[in-house]
């Protein structure tokens, strides 16, 4: 009588699963953001001199050339006004523009203020560059602020690198823990991935509150903000995850 092959899993060579597939693309998408993170944040610094020297420009002499750094008067024509209902998205107010090549195409306003609603085609405007932004526009002594500052840049760049190393870490942490060998039964991820998933989420979405930080202090003041956010945040999720244990354990020993 043959004997059987010995298939036993320690004598089999292991493949690789979908699981080590997965944790090596976790590492991978981890790892490109927390490059982006580092990138976001280095680029504070210049995004900080920007602002700085858009608040401390002033007018421009008569020979100055496009792409100066002071604040230029450019003659410029409407050629149409866009105004457009994005739901729960807000409302997009556009000009449109043409002119000289100095002149942007379209620039974007925050709202319909003063004067958006009362152009026309053909309606004589004067736009306001510093370097390549147009600030502002202005018709008839009414100044309209744009969309297209420097200003809140910095922490605008500080919270979106914020946002990119919660989710970095977690990504790469989920992607060692899916590489390694499983300990538990079926492979099953360990119990601690989906709370500390939650947290990630939240701490991406604290960022939101340290902008107001930012704009009152500095980036530097902001970063350092976001801990002082998370701690309440993470103890709060903690202990709504052991109340939850705790539950299911009754729940279960009651049955």
């Amino acid at each position: 009588m043959a004997e059987k092959t010995d298939t036993s899993e320690p004598q089999r060579r292991r493949r690789p699963t979908l699981r080590h597939a997965v944790g090596l693309c976790a590492l991978l998408l981890g790892g490109a953001l927390l490059l982006g993170a580092g990138a976001g944040l280095a680029d504070v610094r210049g995004t900080t001199a920007d602002e700085r020297a858009f608040r401390a420009a002033e007018p421009c002499p008569a020979a100055a050339r496009a792409g100066a750094d002071c604040l230029r008067a450019v003659p410029a024509s409407v050629e149409r006004t866009v105004t457009r209902e994005n739901g729960r998205a807000g409302t997009t107010y556009r000009l449109r523009l043409t002119g000289g090549p100095d002149v942007p195409h379209e620039v974007d306003l925050p709202d319909a203020g003063p004067f958006l609603k009362r152009l026309k085609p053909g309606d004589g405007v004067t736009v306001t560059m510093w370097r390549d932004y147009a600030t502002t526009v202005t018709k008839d002594g009414h100044v309209q602020r744009t969309t297209d500052t420097p200003e809140g840049e910095p922490q605008f760049m500080t919270a979106l690198s914020l946002a990119l190393l919660a989710f970095g870490v977690y990504a790469c942490y989920a992607g060692v823990v899916l590489v390694r060998p499983s300990r538990t039964v079926g492979g099953a991820l360990p119990a601690h991935m989906v709370p500390l998933g939650v947290f990630a989420m939240a701490a991406a979405v604290l960022t939101i509150p340290t902008v107001i930080v930012g704009d009152v202090a500095n980036p530097l003041v902001q970063g350092l903000s976001w801990p002082v956010f998370l701690l309440p945040a993470g103890w709060l999720l903690r202990h709504l995850h052991r109340r939850g244990r705790a539950r299911r354990r009754v729940r279960v020993g009651g049955v």
